[in-house]
């Protein structure tokens, strides 16, 4: 956990509702023009000793409008569109950006370090970042 860092994020992320699994939202990832964003909401629990993981929902958007850029680097707040029902609510978060696009088959493993309580919830982010780089990140709500 020592990659890890405390995030504050002010203003939510929105996306449009998916109905992909993590593994799909990868490949797509890879494949996606620079710019698109996606995320999967998650829940992990223990279970006899064993860790496992619900996927909860997903959602995702190709980036953002010039417009919708220029708000953001001016500190401003982007509205909510009807469509994007899907969130990564605003909040602090325990951040990791994973060095490794993380497959479902492994993410037990990853996530075992964040794993505090009996139960929890947490964000996995992905993003293509440049033509050369795709982006996974994990945000654990904390308090």
């Amino acid at each position: 956990m020592q990659r890890a860092i405390t995030l504050t994020l002010s203003t939510p992320l929105y996306y449009h509702p998916s109905s992909q699994s993590l593994d799909e939202l990868i490949e797509k990832t890879i494949h996606a023009p620079v710019g698109y964003d996606a995320m999967i909401k998650a829940e992990y629990s223990f279970r006899e000793e064993q860790l496992s993981i619900s996927f909860i929902s997903s959602g995702e958007r190709n980036g953002y409008t010039e417009d919708e850029k220029k708000i953001i680097e001016t500190g401003g707040i982007l509205a909510r569109k009807e469509e994007e029902t899907e969130e990564i609510p605003a909040g602090r978060y325990i951040f990791e950006q994973l060095p490794i696009l993380p497959e479902a088959k492994i993410l037990p493993r990853i996530i075992l370090p964040y794993t505090k309580e009996k139960e929890g919830l947490f964000y996995i982010r992905l993003f293509n970042e440049s033509i050369l780089e795709c982006i996974a990140q994990l945000l654990f709500p904390s308090l």
